[in-house]
């Protein structure tokens, strides 16, 4: 049987969100890209956090995992950075090819009869600079802290590549979905168009036109409401083979065309690593042995 060539047919494809539908690949292999979009796709993100100064209410904890949650634009750092299995990260040094280099230093003046200084003041995440341009949070409109007349924070951020499946703060992905693609029929001898089932169809996939069912598979989400609303029995929902659409959103680290290339490389070395340990097992030899 000849191989079925994989197709990509792309619907959205923003720095934010990609949508589209592939076809032609086996779902145990499209059901892994989506999981390693969110689990195993190298990102920046802040991994280290020393404090020289922070006399506000909030505590060091507390604004250290506000700043690691900030996700770190990562594009050019995939190339610039090496990974994390070839780092020290017990934090015990920061060598410049493993670890970024960040800042936030803030301060507000004590209050005078002068300076009408009274309310707190909303840190964002443009306060942070970076050393490396090309590591810098993805917008500045993140709030981190609040501090007050007279109080000050002062940090260090040392941010490296990670991994989803290590923290959630280097998930390149925050949402990957994969779903069937919707295959509708109806036996038209049997249905005489009454409108039951676009009753209760919630996404518009079948509606009454002009006292006319109409059908729109791609608007189908395999609910099967219109199964058991139809009085005749005429509705054959099913999916197609070797057809799926994923949606794959960035948090913006990376362009989300980007995660899905890079998925893809991963899951294509998965693959590669373990054709080449069972071939050390006698598998790729005409004298394999058993057991």
């Amino acid at each position: 049987m000849p191989k079925q060539a994989v197709e990509i047919e792309v619907k959205e494809l923003t720095r934010e969100r990609f949508s589209g539908r592939i076809k032609g690949a086996p779902l145990p292999v499209v059901n892994a890209i989506r999981r390693v979009a969110q689990s195993e796709v190298l990102t920046m993100a802040a991994d280290y956090i020393i404090f020289y100064d922070n006399n506000t209410v909030l505590y060091d904890e507390y604004i250290a995992h506000r700043i690691a949650m900030i996700p770190l634009t990562s594009d050019a750092a995939l190339e610039k950075y090496k990974r994390p299995e070839e780092c020290v990260t017990d934090g015990s040094r920061f060598d410049e090819d493993c670890y970024a280099t960040l800042r936030l230093v803030v301060e507000r003046p004590g209050e005078t009869p002068l300076s009408g200084l009274t309310e707190v003041e909303i840190i964002y995440s443009d306060s942070i600079v970076s050393e490396d341009p090309d590591v810098r949070p993805v917008s500045g409109k993140i709030p981190v802290a609040v501090i007050s007349p007279g109080q000050r924070i002062h940090a260090e951020i040392k941010a490296r590549l990670g991994r989803g499946r290590e923290h959630a703060k280097w998930q390149a992905a925050t949402v990957s979905v994969l779903t069937y693609v919707a295959d509708i029929r109806i036996d038209w001898e049997h249905c005489d168009s009454c409108g039951d089932c676009a009753a209760v169809c919630p996404t518009g996939a079948l509606k009454i036109v002009k006292g006319k069912l109409k059908v729109d598979s791609e608007k189908c989400n395999l609910c099967r409401q219109c199964l058991r609303a139809c009085p005749a029995g005429a509705i054959r929902l099913s999916w197609r083979d070797n057809e799926y659409n994923l949606m794959i959103e960035s948090s913006g680290a990376l362009h989300a065309g980007r995660i899905l290339y890079e998925a893809a490389k991963e899951v294509r070395s998965k693959l590669l690593t373990l054709l080449n340990t069972v071939n050390t097992l006698g598998g790729g030899t005409e004298g394999s042995r058993s057991g």
